[in-house]
């Protein structure tokens, strides 16, 4: 199970772009203010989760 994984965002970015695709959108979604506190990270209960959508395109 992976639980961690970490790279830049501009290495993670800069791989779709060197494979030819191109940027539409991407999205930082918000905590819901439903979401139990131990489904969150230590810390500021309403930070940002690490999950990016990205929205990709061929020419």
């Amino acid at each position: 199970m992976l639980t961690y994984w970490h790279r830049p965002l501009q290495d993670v970015l800069n791989a779709f772009i060197d494979a030819g695709f191109t940027f539409i959108s991407l999205t930082e979604p918000k905590v819901h203010p439903d979401t139990p506190s131990e489904l969150l990270p230590p810390g500021d209960k309403r930070q940002f989760l690490s999950f990016l959508f990205l929205t990709l395109a061929l020419p």
